[in-house]
């Protein structure tokens, strides 16, 4: 699976447990599930996606910087722009 397969299947998930919880009466715990996929986009997958280095040899950060600034700007990002839209789409299709 690729960086940016993860952070889409992530934001799936975020609306579908945003609609789950809606459907079920527990809105108030919607800022557990963006706390926790901020978690995961900040510390937990930007280290399973990190190239392996076998030989211990000394090489170019890069890739490190690039897949952990992606999960923090893109999967992060991503992840604040969907609770806030469905925030407000749900409550401006409310009224």
């Amino acid at each position: 699976m690729m960086p940016l397969q993860a952070i889409i299947l992530m934001f799936i998930i975020q609306i579908i447990g945003y609609v789950l919880l809606d459907r079920y009466g527990l809105g108030k715990f919607k800022y557990l599930i963006l706390g926790l996929i901020l978690i995961l986009n900040f510390f937990v997958l930007p280290s399973y996606f990190i190239p392996d280095n076998p030989n211990k040899e000394p090489r170019c950060g890069m890739p490190v910087l690039a897949i952990t600034f992606g999960f923090w700007v893109f999967g992060g990002g991503l992840a604040l722009i969907a609770h806030i839209s469905y925030n407000f789409l749900k409550g401006y299709f409310k009224n």
